[in-house]
């Protein structure tokens, strides 16, 4: 049986979920969150969440900051992109929770 996909919006979801988004990714969501090309020259940010039965996409809502431009923006995402690509291949290398011998 495949999982339902859902595309939500943070502010929607109930208190419940709310919390077991923030316990799957503690601190700002928006650190965690990847940017969603919508056409147009247009995008929005999202997380991905699972559940048991149910894939979620879901919305983050982002406020710019006036004095950080686009470009600083999109470049701190892309450094934080590599950083969890190369957290991906570290955990799917098997070293992940090993200790460095001597």
């Amino acid at each position: 049986m495949s999982k339902k996909k859902i595309i939500v919006s943070f502010k929607k979801m109930s208190p419940d979920m709310q919390k077991q988004v923030h316990q799957e990714f503690p601190g700002e969501l928006i650190n965690h969150a990847r940017k969603i090309p919508k056409g147009n020259n247009d995008f929005f940010y999202a997380i991905d969440f699972e559940t048991a039965d149910t894939s979620y996409l879901i919305k983050i809502e982002v406020k710019f900051d006036k004095t950080m431009d686009e470009n600083r923006m999109e470049k701190l995402m892309k450094d934080h992109e590599g950083l969890r690509e190369s957290q991906r291949m570290f955990y799917r290398s098997g070293f992940a929770g090993r200790s460095e011998r001597n």
